[in-house]
């Protein structure tokens, strides 16, 4: 069994309250079942496919430990809700690092020199420091103090963030690595964000220390495998998945929200809404669409982009939903629509490979929503599977929607028997997790 491949047994030492400015701690619990695995994510949120995750590992017997360093995820499920880690320590980024991101709202004069500052001082240190500025020797102590109080077997550290904090907790052990997001050495994001640089420089520095990858599919593994030169590790696919329906919801979000006529279908737009995301152009196609359709976008949008799209339809039947709501409320509002969009523009190779690392896609699928996406290779699958209609241009839209209309059963039967194949999360969850197992059981071999 390979639930009995590690024994640590023992006594978890508690760990007192911490006086850190920006901690939070869960104490874990008194007495050690089986073994520990250690969970390590920094500066991304926490994707709820971690957690996913860990409930399974959990499942199989093994204590799991949450270490993270500016990783909450305000749009996930709440971290002490769960009842899946046996303790939580997590700490808030340096002030100084702030100046590092990008994208920030609109500030005063002096607060935006200060953050220009800021950018050009992490522009020109984060890449020569990057384990010094990026976590530091105050705050990673307390973590590793807390987390060696009892044996662990092994690291999962959660994309670049991660493998840079779990370098700096566990300086020799082997790490099992979690891609979620594939930011390769030439990717844009990697050359403009001195934060993601720095990350991947430190993901390169240690990537000889990796046993296994949890990544979604081959061709992600293959960018991955050449990026950091990962030789000798073992590849455990785990497409971002989604677990069925434990009941039915009601199907009719939009129409009651919006107070929208029966008849009138929904084309929904899922995610951040940024103009990347090609939002305008799919605006501008909106008032070429059949009759009786609403084109919805639902996600985190600014003022700007949301006056941008609504010029860009030009009084057409479109909607710009940007209230937050709990994450258990995704399926009632992916349940709510007819198709769903997956445009994703070519301005990376995380974006072009998304037909199974998009958590849209699983949402729309289980619903049985079918997808109108790009015509990338990653989404083969799903047009074989004639769930998904592939598309070159935002303009093509409206064609493609009539299209679906006139087989809209049988594209939503073909979009649920899709889910069920691919993005089933207890089937590919278990799998990836014996996969995950039996490969960090080799190394202590």
């Amino acid at each position: 069994m390979l639930e009995r491949m590690f024994r640590r047994p023992g006594t978890i030492t508690k760990v007192a309250g911490s006086k850190e400015k920006g901690a939070k701690l869960i104490a874990p619990s008194d007495r050690l079942r089986k073994c520990r695995i250690v969970i390590a994510a920094a500066y991304e949120p926490i994707h709820p496919s971690v957690h996913d995750l860990a409930s399974v590992l959990k499942q199989l017997g093994y204590e799991i430990i949450l270490v993270g360093l500016q990783c909450t995820n305000p749009l996930g499920p709440p971290l002490p809700d769960l009842g899946l880690y046996e303790a939580v320590y997590e700490f808030a980024q340096p002030r100084w690092l702030d100046g590092s991101r990008v994208g920030a709202p609109a500030r005063r004069p002096l607060a935006r020199l200060y953050d220009k500052i800021m950018h050009r001082t992490a522009s020109f240190f984060l890449p020569v420091f990057p384990a010094t500025l990026l976590f530091p020797k105050r705050a990673v102590n307390r973590l590793a103090a807390a987390i060696k109080s009892a044996p662990f077997d092994f690291i999962l550290a959660i994309d670049k963030g991660g493998m840079g904090l779990a370098a700096a907790l566990n300086e020799d052990g082997a790490i099992c690595y979690y891609s979620l997001e594939l930011y390769t050495k030439t990717d844009i994001l990697t050359r403009q964000t001195p934060l993601v640089r720095a990350l991947w420089k430190l993901e390169r520095r240690n990537s000889g220390r990796i046993e296994c990858v949890v990544i979604q599919d081959e061709s992600r593994w293959q960018i991955l495998r050449d990026d950091l030169d990962l030789i000798g590790a073992e590849p455990a696919y785990l497409p971002l998945s989604e677990f069925p329906a434990a009941s039915s919801v009601p199907s009719a979000y939009w129409h009651r929200k919006y107070g929208l006529p029966r008849e009138t279908k929904i084309l929904l737009c899922y995610g951040a809404i940024r103009p990347e995301r090609s939002c305008l152009d799919i605006a501008r196609s909106a008032p070429n669409l059949p009759p009786q359709w609403t084109l919805i976008f639902h996600g985190p949008c600014t003022d700007r982009t949301e006056t941008e799209i609504l010029h860009a339809a030009s009084g057409a039947p479109v909607i710009v939903s940007r209230e937050l709501v709990d994450f258990e409320k995704r399926n009632e509002l992916v349940a709510g629509a007819d198709i769903g969009l997956a445009i994703y523009d070519n301005v990376s190779v995380n974006d072009v490979l998304t037909g199974r690392s998009s958590e849209k896609i699983a949402l729309y699928l289980k619903w049985g929503c079918p997808v109108i996406a790009r015509r990338y290779p990653s989404y083969e699958h799903l047009e074989d599977a004639h769930c998904a209609y592939l598309i070159d241009h935002a303009d093509e839209i409206p064609a493609t929607v009539a299209v679906i209309e006139r087989d809209l059963e049988s594209c939503s039967r073909a979009a649920k028997d899709c889910f069920e194949r691919y993005y089933r999360a207890d089937k590919n969850l278990r799998r990836a997790s014996r996969k995950i197992l039996a490969a960090m059981a080799r190394k202590d071999l």
